[in-house]
């Protein structure tokens, strides 16, 4: 896979958006017993009337960087995208090396909302349909990734059909701040997939501006060996502690 910018319709992940947005705001099925059945519609409703009024017709900005030539850029614990910026990642000490066969990094910008006398009443709903158009989009990428990456490797149609019976498997993705990664490394990811081609800065301090902008690594596996324990992605404990961890 080369380079590639997509700006994907919301509308190619409306269904997804929902859900995600349904589990944020506490408004799934089944929850009618402890909130209500007129409650919940009535919450739903506000929900999809925000989506209506400021999401219709926008679009999500991803930009895709491929990791070249990856074998030759991990170390035990880290690895370096561009050949020469060292990213520490625990991580990659719960993941066979051999049976890594590349990866990328990427960038999603949800659709900016301009604040107005209308949308300042609305802001919190704003705020969290666009963290859940990233969470859904975040879903579609590993989706779309293991499709494209299947594809190219077997010269396949379909996923389930690779000429010699393998399967890519794509990680979930991880990032700065996540499973043992150093927030500092924002900027070195940020530099690598250029994230001004899809108008993101990034701020002296390391934040990625517009706020609503998430950044991380998809590595793309011959055997389903996953990430470590759902528990590892919010650890607050620092990097260097992982190997004294129950998990590891």
């Amino acid at each position: 896979m080369n380079d590639k910018i997509i700006e994907l319709p919301l509308s190619f992940i409306h269904e997804k958006c929902i859900r995600q947005m349904k589990k944020m705001s506490g408004t799934e099925e089944g929850r009618a017993e402890v909130i209500g059945e007129k409650r919940l519609t009535i919450e739903n409703r506000k929900n999809l009337n925000i989506y209506t009024r400021y999401f219709a017709g926008k679009k999500l900005s991803i930009i895709i960087r491929p990791i070249y030539e990856i074998k030759n850029k991990l170390c035990e614990d880290g690895f370096m995208p561009d050949g020469e910026n060292f990213i520490k990642c625990e991580v990659m000490k719960k993941i066979d090396a051999s049976s890594i066969c590349g990866g990328c990094v990427f960038l999603l910008k949800a659709p900016e909302i301009k604040e107005d006398e209308n949308s300042a009443n609305d802001i919190l709903r704003i705020n969290m349909w666009q963290t859940a158009i990233l969470d859904a989009g975040r879903d579609w990428l590993k989706e779309y990734l293991e499709k494209e990456e299947s594809d190219e490797e077997h010269g396949a149609d379909e996923f389930s059909e690779a000429e010699n019976g393998r399967k890519i498997y794509v990680t979930d993705s991880f990032g700065p701040g996540f499973y043992g990664m150093d927030i500092d490394s924002m900027k070195y990811l940020y530099e690598f997939v250029q994230g001004e081609k899809i108008g993101v800065i990034i701020s002296e301090s390391g934040f990625l501006m517009p706020e609503k902008c998430v950044i991380g690594i998809h590595l793309y596996l011959t055997e389903k060996n996953m990430l470590p324990p759902r528990d590892c992605q919010f650890c607050k404990a620092e990097s260097g502690g992982c190997e004294f961890c129950k998990n590891y």
